[in-house]
């Protein structure tokens, strides 16, 4: 295997944004069953929101968001919480009604965190007619009141129901923890690589967790399979999160992190290994390159000399090297697994001459 190629422009079959959305393009996008699927859930999303929110404004600004991930999706990106909690269930037997009413729970958590991300990332653009508490408000509903209601329209057990809402207020508790540590470490000098694995642990690798684990519950799958399920979306997740941070550091015309003072595994590692005059150079470098695309790229090369890209890097693969094992062990058809690997390879940022010809490759051969 070879360490990723660090400088240059992103691979073009493989971007990332934020909260570790993957963009998969093709060329035109394909639009294949499951995306039918997955914009049939997003129609039943918004009869549901036009439902339940009276407010003209709250409502505007809610399906706006929706609107957003929609186009995502029909653009190429893989958003999990649209597409995992469908293809576990239907691969358990779920009726088709019960994996949609999975998918639209998940949906609505992942919603409400994007738009307090969002709104935590100042890249809202709020009417003036709205303020930012009346959208944590929103957020809140979102990730709380919503998943509850469509919970109850699941045609399971009592038991199992509270089994699940429980499941979903210890992870929202956890991703709740872990946005709070994110947002502590903002613009620190004294950060540890273990403090920044663990938030993204927290954020994305337990919300991917949830979903998974939700599906896994609802089938009433044995103990073992359970925590097979919610493993494999924990490491998936986290994957998925460290490659969006890599990209957003190397690849990104402008980064987000680096104008918000936020601390991704690469700058923590030089934050951490770094002393005396390398130390000195990071930190001007760090607070220059947010502002200045000619100090972006040295300092982009200076992460690239540093060691820490190869770093991430290797976290990232072993991620999906665990997800890979996590994944032979589930309970799910030959064709959704294959599918599930391809999403999962394509993740690595390494690159290996062994691999099959159809693997997309970022890096070449």
């Amino acid at each position: 295997q070879t360490l990723p190629k660090k400088m240059g422009e992103a691979p073009p079959h493989l971007k990332a944004s934020k909260r570790g959305k993957v963009l998969f393009v093709a060329s035109p996008p394909k639009f294949d069953h499951n995306t039918q699927i997955i914009m049939s859930v997003f129609e039943e999303i918004r009869c549901f929101i036009q439902k339940k929110i009276s407010n003209p404004v709250s409502l505007s600004l809610l399906l706006e968001q929706l609107d957003k991930t929609r186009r995502m999706i029909a653009d190429g990106y893989w958003i999990p919480a649209f597409d995992l909690p469908e293809q576990i269930g239907l691969n358990l037997n779920q009726p088709q009604r019960e994996s949609r009413l999975l998918t639209r729970i998940c949906a609505f958590i992942y919603l409400g965190a994007d738009l307090l991300d969002d709104l935590h990332d100042g890249e809202l653009q709020l009417p003036q007619n709205i303020s930012t508490a009346e959208v944590t408000l929103l957020s809140a509903t979102l990730l709380t009141a919503f998943p509850s209601m469509t919970l109850s329209e699941l045609h399971v057990n009592a038991e199992t129901k509270v089994k699940m809402q429980e499941t979903i207020a210890q992870s929202l508790l956890k991703m709740s923890l872990g946005q709070q540590q994110d947002i502590s470490t903002v613009a620190r000098e004294d950060i540890s690589l273990d403090e920044v694995k663990q938030s993204v642990m927290a954020k994305s690798g337990e919300e991917l967790a949830l979903f998974c684990l939700l599906a896994a519950q609802y089938s009433e799958l044995p103990l073992p399979q359970q925590k097979y399920h919610e493993n494999f979306g924990r490491l998936l997740g986290t994957a998925l999160q460290m490659a969006s941070d890599y990209h957003d550091l190397m690849w990104a015309p402008v980064s987000c992190d680096l104008k918000r003072g936020t601390r991704s595994l690469p700058i923590a590692f030089c934050l951490e290994k770094l002393r005396a005059k390398p130390r000195r150079e990071f930190m001007k470098l760090l607070e220059e390159a947010a502002d200045n695309a000619e100090k972006l790229q040295l300092f982009r090369h200076f992460l690239a000399d540093s060691g820490s890209l190869d770093y991430l890097a290797l976290l990232v693969e072993d991620c999906c090297l665990e997800s890979l094992k996590m994944l032979e062990l589930l309970n799910l058809g030959k064709e959704t697994k294959m599918r599930l690997k391809t999403r999962i390879e394509s993740v690595s940022l390494l690159a290996t001459r062994k691999d099959r010809a159809e693997r997309p490759m970022l890096f070449g051969m």
